[in-house]
């Protein structure tokens, strides 16, 4: 049986339409009923799966007065026979990738900050262009996501350009930027202040997505460190954490007057900038390519009115407590 197994797994004689026939066959255990099925004449379909038996030298089927029934060679060869054309007919669609076909999966890497302000928004978005889509996704920093594609296990990285430098072998390419800000929430002490400057963050504990080089330095005021930014956006909500953040991804939360962007005096207007990278030379699905369009096209929208939305930001109200 080994023997055939290896044989059928490699010897081109076999084609799928004779295992097509043999499989019909034992559903139906029935030549002419199985004939009927696949569109031929019994004749026709009896010297396909005579073929195939020559072939390989061995006989599929017992045929009597009461029906058709495998032999154990049979039986092996219906069962593999199966994952065979099941496996044919995942290749045949995903060759319908292609120009005028359908995408049927997409494995992509990407960052915290870009997983929790894109996710939501792009899964709906390639479920609209292709139905029923397979969305793999892997959620760290940039660089721990090279190793990744560089295997072919993701198809592109979307993140930050943050401690990331060349790298042989990735092309990558600039989506757009992001605004960024320190936020806190509404009842924080730095809300009320006349000025702030960037001194007076020391005096409270932060929040950063990845652990930064250096980080081993005890801060006097507490750090927590958190990649899960709904995790993180409780902790600020419930205590004086201060966040480094987007406030595109906070929105919501801003305009129900939760949490508040700190305008720093002597500190600039932040961005960051978003990248996509694909391995050197493959070949980009469709659905990739649809990915980065909608990025972009996010990215200006949110860009412009956050960006905008900051630098006309001076000094919030006085809360009324």
């Amino acid at each position: 049986m080994h023997t055939l197994y290896a044989r059928m797994q490699f010897d081109y004689h076999m084609n799928l339409t004779q295992l097509r026939h043999i499989l019909a066959v034992a559903r139906h255990r029935s030549f002419s009923r199985a004939a009927e099925e696949v569109g031929i004449s019994q004749p026709a379909l009896s010297r396909s799966i005579a073929k195939f038996e020559q072939h390989h030298g061995a006989q599929l089927f017992d045929r009597s007065s009461g029906g058709v029934r495998p032999t154990a060679m049979g039986l092996l060869v219906i069962d593999e026979g199966r994952s065979i054309l099941s496996a044919a007919e995942r290749l045949e669609r995903g060759l319908r990738g292609g120009p005028g076909g359908q995408t049927r999966r997409m494995a992509l890497g990407i960052g915290p900050l870009a997983a929790s302000m894109f996710l939501p928004r792009l899964v709906p978005l390639l479920w609209d262009v292709y139905p029923g889509l397979h969305i793999s996704t892997r959620i760290r920093i940039t660089h721990e996501l090279i190793p990744d594609l560089l295997g072919d296990r993701i198809e592109l990285i979307i993140g930050s350009n943050w401690n990331l430098g060349r790298v042989p072998g990735i092309e990558v390419e600039s989506l757009g930027s992001i605004p960024m800000a320190i936020v806190a929430r509404s009842s924080h002490p730095l809300t009320a202040a006349p000025n702030v400057c960037a001194a007076d963050l020391e005096a409270y504990p932060q929040l950063e997505s990845i652990e930064l080089a250096g980080s081993h330095i005890v801060r006097d005021a507490g750090l927590f460190v958190c990649d899960n930014f709904h995790l993180a956006r409780d902790v600020v909500l419930r205590t004086n954490c201060l966040w480094r953040s987007s406030p595109s991804y906070l929105g919501e939360d801003i305009r129900a007057g939760l949490l508040q962007p700190l305008h720093i005096l002597d500190e600039p207007i932040a961005e960051v900038d978003i990248y996509v990278l694909f391995k050197r030379g493959r070949t980009r699905s469709r659905a990739s390519t649809t990915t980065i369009e909608e990025l972009k096209a996010m990215l200006e929208i949110g860009q412009s009115h956050e960006t905008r939305a900051l630098k006309e930001f001076k000094r919030p109200p006085t809360l009324t407590r």
